[in-house]
């Protein structure tokens, strides 16, 4: 048998290519690469609790992407009992301050334990931060509790955020009941 060697093949040499195998050019590999690290590093110091994650935070002084980064990962790292804090705490960042990002953390929060998003969200100081938070629980809770949904919206004061978010709950309203749909469409005034 003759030696047959092929050649080596090293990080230089291969296409970026990205996690599903797809091609990318070197800039936008590099870019994903470092958001993805700093993903990693937000799961993994999220981890460790709200008031060591942000004592180091304060700290390490990180740019607005890194803080978006970050954010991203702590999102799902988080310890439930903390998830409020974080929340608020995202919601004060420049890089946090990312409505669909907050509303997504409240959404999720509110699948995997409403109870506990409710009576923090009940806690939490007026502005237009609340605003959005409400929102967010209202329209997550309305597949199964639309008469607690519309309490929390009629919280909102009257105006585009509670009628968008009256119009959701309808939309979300369970299809066992239509009696029951159909008399909220009348009472706030839905076609």
């Amino acid at each position: 048998g003759g030696d047959v060697s092929s050649p080596r093949m090293d990080e230089t040499s291969m296409p970026p290519m990205g996690f599903h195998g797809e091609s990318r050019d070197c800039g936008q590999s590099a870019a994903s690469s470092r958001q993805f690290s700093d993903g990693l590093l937000g799961n993994s110091l999220a981890r460790e609790g709200f008031d060591a994650t942000t004592s180091w935070l304060d700290s390490a002084k990180l740019s607005t992407p890194e803080l978006r980064g970050f954010t991203d990962g702590a999102s799902h790292g988080l310890k439930p009992e903390e998830t409020g804090k974080w929340i608020e705490w995202m919601g004060e960042l420049p890089a946090g301050s990312d409505e669909n990002r907050l509303r997504n953390l409240v959404s999720g929060w509110t699948q995997s334990d409403y109870q506990a998003a409710g009576k923090w969200l009940a806690t939490t100081p007026d502005g237009p931060t609340k605003t959005l938070f409400i929102r967010a629980y209202a329209e997550t809770v309305s597949a199964y509790e639309p008469e607690a949904a519309t309490q929390w919206a009629m919280t909102l004061p009257p105006g585009k955020d509670r009628d968008e978010t009256l119009k959701k709950i309808h939309e979300n309203w369970p299809e066992n009941d239509p009696a029951a749909k159909e008399a909220f469409a009348k009472r706030h005034g839905i076609d």
